[in-house]
Parts: structure tokens; sequence; C-alpha cells
């Protein structure tokens, strides 16, 4: 029969309460000392940083290059077409046929080229952008020691922070003297509009 008064009973309450105690002293103890928390706006990051925003007008700059061209080489295939199309009539049966099948063949081309070259330009990326992110991830770290830092947000998890709890600017300085340029390998995107055939 369970009895408050047997000894079993006491000792058990006893050490019951001797572990509260010890958890209120830890709670405490941890409420004393806080962890330091920052944020840092990753978007301002990628705007602010030097080498990349050079990084990223280098990309822009790629795409409008290889957009151009692919435009220009479409345009060509389309006016050849439309010349065959009007001196049709110039043509026999068979010539025409080697001339539609020939500029089918170019489109085929142009569009495998222009595959090739998109899939050279994503395969760049990779490295390029673990770069960037071994500097930001770099950046944070050390500035966070520097600044006794326990943890740091993104700015857009936080509910709330106070101004001096971000530490974007000293991050973006820290990356602008330890990252001079993103090193990338892009194709070369042909210029210019073929001759026609």
């Amino acid at each position: 029969m369970f009895s408050l008064s047997s000894a079993s009973c006491r000792r058990g309450l006893f050490a019951f309460v001797a572990c509260l105690a010890c958890v209120g002293a830890l709670a405490t103890t941890a409420q004393a000392a806080p962890a330091n928390v920052a944020v840092v706006n990753k978007k301002m990051l990628m705007n602010e940083v030097k080498a990349i925003k050079a990084f990223q007008a280098t990309l822009q700059k790629t795409e409008k290059d290889l957009k151009s061209f692919i435009t220009s080489q479409s345009r060509d295939i389309e006016t050849q077409a439309q010349k065959l199309l009007a001196a049709k009539d110039n043509y026999s049966k068979e010539d025409l046929q080697k001339r539609v099948k020939s500029l089918s063949v170019r489109q085929a081309e142009i569009q495998k080229n222009s595959q090739a070259l998109a899939a050279s330009i994503e395969k760049a990326l990779l490295p390029a952008l673990q770069q960037v992110k071994k500097a930001i991830d770099g950046a944070v770290a050390k500035v966070a020691k520097a600044k006794k830092i326990d943890i740091v947000v993104d700015e857009v998890s936080a509910a709330y922070f106070s101004p001096a709890a971000d530490i974007t600017k000293d991050v973006v300085a820290e990356i602008d003297s330890s990252l001079k340029e993103v090193k990338i390998s892009l194709p070369k995107i042909p210029a210019g509009k073929p001759a026609a055939k």
C-alpha cells in the first residue's frame, strides 16, 4: 500500500525537489547570459558587394549576348525561308526540297548550339555560386566572431529586430576586402550575322 510516510517515498520526493532546484538554478543562469543574435540582409549583400555585382553584370551581359545570338540566327533563317517562298516558282521541285531541307538542318543546328551554350553557362555557374556562398559564410562568421555574436539569421526570417542588430554593412565590408573577383569560365558567345547560304 502507498503511503507518504514511507521512507522510500520521502527519499523520492526529496530527490524530485532537489532536481527542481537544480533546474531553477540552470534556468536562472541561462537567463542571465542570453545569446547574442544579429541579422544580415542577404539581398543587400547581393546588391552591395563589388565582386558579386560585377559577377551579376557579367552574367547579364552573357545572357543578353546569347539571346541576341539566338535572335539573329533565327531571323536569318526566317529571312531565308521568306526569300525561298517568294522565289519558289524559280526552282524545280527537287531543288526547292533541297533548299527547304538545308534551312531545316540549319535551324536544328542553331537550336542545338544554343542549348549547348546555355548548358555551358549553367555548368560554369555552379562553382561561381559556390565561391559566392563561401565568401558570404566566411564573412558572416568572421564578423560574428569579432562582435561576439552567437547566432546570425537572415533578415527575412526575423519578425522584428533592432537596427543595432543588423551587421550587413560590416559583412559587405568584409567580403569586399576578401573577395576581389568571382571567377567564372563562361563560353564565348558568337557575334554577328552568319553569311547567308
